[in-house]
């Protein structure tokens, strides 16, 4: 079995995302649940990587797609619309809280200034 250099490049890219997956789990900024998705993309990015003729059967006579490149590429598309649609989502919900926070704040801060303005 030989090794291409894009088969190498992948393998070390997915070690290093592992480990990076890793170094973020153990500081907290990931959960158990985002590691483990993480964990399981990265080895089997590494897989797909050492092994690519393990896929030709599923990919080409199960799905019927041309090459295997071609399901690894809308894989990723799928993988990477899900995570930016992720990504939206927590950004609005964090973007509405700060509009309330600021809000609420405003509002005490008002009635604060006008409390003053009383006396």
């Amino acid at each position: 079995m030989e090794i291409l250099g894009i088969q190498l490049a992948g393998v070390i890219f997915g070690i290093i995302f592992i480990y990076l997956t890793y170094i973020n789990y153990k500081r907290s900024e990931l959960n158990g649940s985002e590691s483990i998705f993480w964990f399981i993309l990265w080895f089997g990015l590494v897989l797909a990587s050492i092994f690519p003729d393990v896929m030709d059967f599923f990919v080409k006579d199960v799905l019927n797609i041309g090459r295997t490149l071609d399901f690894l590429i809308i894989i990723s598309f799928m993988v990477l619309f899900g995570i930016v649609f992720y990504i939206f989502t927590t950004t609005k919900k964090t973007r509405n809280k700060v509009e309330n926070l600021v809000r609420n704040l405003a509002i005490k801060e008002g009635s604060r200034i006008s409390n003053k303005t009383k006396k």
